[in-house]
């Protein structure tokens, strides 16, 4: 420049040179906090142009051995009582399946995600939860969601028109979805012009260091959810949110703010739950086998702890246990809960548990793996029996429920006819979710549970909704008939719940069953079992023997 020897360029041309200039390009943003301080941010003029024109690998990555795909966030948010919470949020692309989870568009790919957010409380079937999303594997557009044990859930049951969103001009849209209020595929909840769509343009952030160029975009809806058959049940919600998302290439979320609320009334005064001011912050992620920054799987796991149960059963002393022919292992049972007359009722049995009777037990066309358990009351007589069939991988296949000295009429029991589950390592405080279809095993002899007694079962087939989570190393102490058990761990929490159809394959609705239960391992197999159910309060077996 002439008028000045010590500058040579002027990028943006506005008389100020480069050496002096704080924003050489003149796009707003100072020169130590652009991405590109010598191009101008350029904004394209709708939301898939802006995508589009994102740079590839803003972010240092490092390769890694083949994994799934994964994120992982840190949130923040006011809770409308206001208490504010701070976690965490794994999200792990699982795979791909065909159709809807409830069989609707099932000639589309869809993406399945699942969003694993972990208060850091004891492990239990609120924390950490396991959310499924699905994404339609060629557009990218969501179709819905639905939490392990379908608490709540929401599916798009049509094919959904894409809309590409213009700079700095709202469109409008119409909102469809079924849901626990509305279950009819045919004729699913509508609200009009319930959803705004928005493109604001470009924003460079600064994550951990790390300029990154995003488009910023998002949505403001407000939806009723009222019963389709006027029962009023489950009772009406009305809801307005509001989200705001920051995306870079790969549509990678790196932050996003929120605020959702929900009301139970149409006016919307008073809100009955919800959050505002929430931050999602990207800390770390792997994609195509590259990663940055914090580990989604290894970061969360405290010091001392282990990633996988598999890890911790090889660190307990004589290894991770795997059952020889004979191995038996023995246990005191105890039960208790309140009858149908609010009279407290307790049960005590020894369980000697057959870890491996069979090995290649041939059972419906199949060579499984048998385990039986014989259970006798405390005076010695015999109980019940139970058959359990393991795949060969180690699958679940079924259950036979046995009187006394019988070995012949099924009383009780299930044997599974189809699994759904992404199976992987049991991962510190990820739970991993299976799907389960199963039928009767002989509808002329089954009498169920022990609140059926001798009444025939009227159910023919079901559905099971299990989770297991790794919910790490422990030292437990224990006692029996005075002895004092000590044991270093380590506990797997699983929650399951089934429902059952009849043979018309109509849900029976007095027939919906939950339980929960806490199973701690050593190197011999399980040598304490927690449960409770719809049935029973309380649920103990404890260890006594073992001739392994």
């Amino acid at each position: 420049m002439p008028n000045d020897p010590t500058e040579t360029l002027d990028t943006d041309g506005d008389g100020i040179g480069n050496n002096a200039d704080n924003d050489d390009d003149g796009d707003g943003y100072l020169d130590n906090e652009d991405n590109q301080p010598l191009e101008a941010l350029n904004v394209p003029n709708t939301l898939a142009q802006c995508i589009a024109s994102l740079p590839e690998g803003q972010f240092a990555t490092v390769p890694v051995d083949e994994t799934r795909d994964s994120k992982l966030y840190s949130i923040t948010r006011e809770m409308n009582n206001g208490d504010t919470q701070q976690f965490s949020q794994t999200e792990i692309l699982l795979g791909q399946q065909s159709g809807l989870p409830n069989g609707l568009l099932s000639d589309r790919t869809f993406h399945v995600t699942q969003v694993t957010p972990d208060f850091g409380g004891a492990v239990s079937e609120w924390d950490p939860i396991a959310e499924l999303e699905y994404t339609d594997a060629v557009s990218g557009m969501y179709y819905g969601f639905h939490d392990t044990y379908y608490r709540w859930w929401g599916f798009v049951p049509t094919i959904q028109q894409d809309h590409d969103v213009t700079l700095n001009t709202p469109l409008v849209v119409d909102y469809t979805r079924i849901h626990k209020w509305n279950t009819d595929a045919e004729s699913p909840t509508f609200n009009q012009n319930a959803t705004t769509l928005f493109y604001q343009g470009k924003d460079i952030l600064n994550v951990d260091g790390t300029l990154v160029e995003v488009c910023v975009s998002g949505n403001e809806g407000n939806y009723a959810f009222v019963d389709n058959d006027g029962s009023n049940e489950p009772a009406p919600v009305y809801i307005s949110e509001t989200t705001t998302n920051y995306t870079a290439s790969q549509n990678l979320v790196v932050k996003s703010e929120r605020s959702y609320m929900e009301y139970a009334d149409e006016e919307k005064v008073t809100p009955v739950w919800g959050w505002s001011n929430y931050v999602k912050q990207l800390e770390g992620f792997t994609i195509d086998n590259k990663a940055y920054g914090k580990d989604p799987m290894l970061s969360r796991v405290p010091e001392g702890e282990f990633v996988t149960f598999e890890q911790c059963l090889a660190s307990l002393e004589g290894g991770e246990y795997i059952a020889q022919t004979g191995d038996v292992n023995s246990y005191r049972m105890t039960r208790s809960r309140f009858n149908e007359f609010s009279e407290y009722v307790e049960q005590e049995a020894n369980y000697e548990w057959h870890l491996l009777a069979n090995e290649n037990y041939q059972w419906h066309d199949m060579s499984v793996r048998l385990e039986q358990l014989f259970a006798t009351l405390l005076d010695g007589s015999p109980w019940f029996t139970e058959h359990y069939h393991i795949a060969q991988n180690g699958d679940w296949l079924g259950i036979e429920g046995y009187e006394p000295n019988s070995d012949v009429d099924i009383k009780w029991g299930s044997r599974t006819t189809e699994t759904l589950g992404w199976s992987e390592n049991a991962y510190y405080r990820i739970p991993n979710v299976t799907y389960s279809q199963f039928s009767i095993h002989d509808p002329s002899t089954q009498y169920g549970s022990d609140v059926d007694g001798d009444q025939l079962v009227d159910w023919r087939s079901g559905k099971v909704m299990y989770s297991q989570t790794y919910a790490g190393k422990k030292t437990i102490n224990y006692d029996v008939d005075g002895q004092q058990y000590q044991a270093e761990v380590c506990q797997q929490f699983s929650y399951s719940t089934s429902e059952y159809f009849d043979e018309s394959g109509t849900k029976l609705d007095d027939m919906t069953e939950w339980q929960r239960q806490v199973d701690s391992y050593d190197s011999k197999g399980i040598v304490q079992r927690e449960r409770s159910n719809n049935t029973w309060s309380t649920e103990v077996w404890n260890r006594t023997s073992t001739n392994h």
